[in-house]
């Protein structure tokens, strides 16, 4: 009898474990696909730093799902690590704008997010906008997939329209964000049918499993905008000066059009508003620009941007960050390099344009490139801190 019910629970036992495993295979069969993990990722490229370079950091393990395919999914991501992005934005405007990969301008420019050519664009010009071209002008024609979304990205990260999107963590205010900017012709709002589609593409597809393994890169590439996104842990205390020595900084030396904010002048400027100060060359003369005060060089470079000039100065004081933007026709014209650090007072460029425009900030320079035309406090009127320190 004992032997009998001895040989009833190794059985029992043996089957217990055949099923114990049975059950762990369905659970990592079950969940594969289903999250991604940073776990093998295998980051290759060079982050960005505000220059335009080509192809996306190698991404392996990262997997597709639906109608995206692996190699897809793998540049999505690849993308958001490079530029600080979320892959589910990047994701639902590729199935959006491209019809998953499908579209004319897909399948003939490799162009899936609708990016139209210009004079001066890293690739040539595409087929025809619209059909019959009826919305007039071209698509970019790109060599291949990575650099479609390489592209896509660097546009969002350097356009002073989009780039607040960088290190944004939310989908829904991210396509709010592009919307502000102008992406799509016909305005990105919660209530529109691209806001609802994107996001409906987002939700049906769990395309937010791949932000969590693109966030957890982030830590690992925190300088995505080059120096642009970390603070100077030094403050550097001192008086404040006039950026074009000899000249006046009473207000009543500027026309309305060049202050701060929004002063009858300036109306040509959407919203009327004006985030920093315009020194004249004609009521502010000299092309010398000095420091206005005492900091360390935090980027010189051309932005990318046109309507900020060939060079644009970033002076990080530990407290503000002072933009030096649109005095130059060319990077010669900058005096300094990043990382050097500068007195109040010290030449820091030459003007050869017709005027400097000079806007300071307590956040992110770049970040607040989107705000420029905002009334939200994200830049500050110079003039007074110029004048008496605060």
């Amino acid at each position: 009898m004992k032997k009998k019910i001895l040989k009833k629970l190794i059985v029992v036992g043996i089957s217990g474990l055949f099923l114990m495993f049975f059950l762990v295979i369905l659970l990592f069969a079950g969940s594969e696909g289903q999250e991604d993990s940073s776990e093998g990722v295998n980051i290759e490229g060079e982050p960005f730093t505000d220059k335009f370079t080509k192809g996306l950091p190698s991404v392996e393990g990262v997997k597709g799902r639906g109608q995206i395919s692996d190699e897809i999914a793998q540049y999505a991501v690849g993308t958001a690590i490079k530029y600080k992005l979320l892959p589910s934005v990047i994701l639902s405007q590729y199935a959006y704008e491209s019809e998953w990969g499908k579209s004319q301008s897909g399948k003939e420019d490799n162009n899936y997010f609708g990016v139209t050519w210009f004079s001066g664009a890293p690739y040539p010009k595409g087929s025809s906008r619209g059909v019959g071209g009826s919305e007039g002008g071209n698509y970019v024609k790109f060599p291949n997939d990575e650099e479609a979304f390489n592209y896509y990205g660097y546009m969002l990260a350097s356009q002073d329209n989009f780039n607040a999107s960088v290190g944004e963590k939310d989908p829904g205010k991210v396509l709010l964000i592009l919307g502000r900017g102008g992406y799509a012709a016909a305005g990105i709002t919660k209530s529109s049918p691209y806001y609802t589609g994107a996001m409906g593409i987002i939700d049906d597809n769990k395309l937010k499993e791949y932000d969590k393994t693109a966030m957890k890169q982030w830590g690992s590439s925190s300088d995505l905008n080059g120096s642009g996104n970390s603070k100077s842990d030094k403050v550097y205390d001192g008086e404040w000066t006039n950026p074009l020595p000899g000249t006046s900084l009473e207000k009543t030396s500027f026309q309305g059009g060049q202050l701060f904010g929004r002063h009858a002048g300036g109306e040509f400027r959407q919203n009327g508003w004006h985030h920093g100060l315009d020194f004249g060359s004609t009521d502010h003369k000299g092309d010398e620009i000095v420091a206005v005060h005492d900091g360390k060089v935090k980027f010189v470079d051309d932005p990318g941007v046109s309507a900020l000039g060939a060079v644009v100065i970033v002076i990080d004081t530990g407290e503000y960050e002072l933009l030096y933007q649109e005095f130059a026709s060319s990077k010669s014209s900058a005096m300094v390099k990043e990382g050097d650090e500068v007195k109040m007072g010290d030449t820091i460029g030459t003007r050869d344009t017709d005027h400097l425009h000079l806007s300071m900030t307590k956040k992110e320079w770049r970040k607040g490139l989107a705000y420029a035309f905002t009334d939200n406090g994200y830049w500050e009127d110079p003039l007074p801190i110029l004048r008496n320190g605060k």
